[in-house]
């Protein structure tokens, strides 16, 4: 990159590079959003965005979906991080009221306004940017954590213990609806 010295011996470039698409910038501030990827708070709310294709968690007509057109004031894909009185993170959508949470099919769903076991996630960081979401199984005798994944088909399904999940985003939002 090519530069020029002010006055005062500063070096200063003598071109900027414009984007379109803020999404291209990887942690760039925007209006209405602060501090991309950063651990989700109880209290705040955040966009749930998948750092690998862009798409966010949003309700739709009560369906939990992936949405990869968004404005971020949209309601919608806002979600408000709760936590159960063990330690167990939570997300309420504040378009709905309702929680995610996963069925018996092993799909993710938004349908539960309590925080039950069904709709408890563990936070983890993932070693390369962003985190991912387990969530609690359990049998008889032990429990294990399972990651939420989006599938070949564009689903929010389980994924087994052993797999890695879906990395996350969590952009903070300064001015929820």
């Amino acid at each position: 990159m090519s530069s020029v010295t002010t006055d005062d011996g500063r070096n200063t470039p003598t071109s900027s590079t414009v984007f379109d698409d803020p999404r291209g910038l990887e942690d760039y501030e925007r209006p209405g959003l602060t501090n991309l990827g950063e651990p989700p708070s109880e209290g705040r709310t955040y966009i749930i965005r998948d750092s690998e294709a862009g798409l966010v968690l949003a309700v739709e007509e009560g369906v939990l979906n992936l949405l990869s057109q968004y404005t971020e004031d949209d309601g919608r894909i806002h979600w408000r991080c709760i936590r159960h009185h063990d330690g167990w993170y939570g997300f309420r959508n504040m378009g709905s009221g309702t929680l995610i949470g996963h069925n018996r099919q092993g799909q993710f769903v938004a349908q539960a306004t309590n925080h039950a076991d069904w709709e408890q996630f563990r936070v983890e960081h993932d070693p390369d940017g962003g985190y991912t979401l387990l969530v609690k199984r359990t049998d008889w005798f032990r429990f294990w954590l399972e990651p939420m994944v989006i599938d070949s088909n564009g689903q929010l399904v389980l994924a087994g213990a052993r797999e890695r999940g879906t990395v996350w985003k969590f952009i903070r939002v300064d001015n929820p609806i």
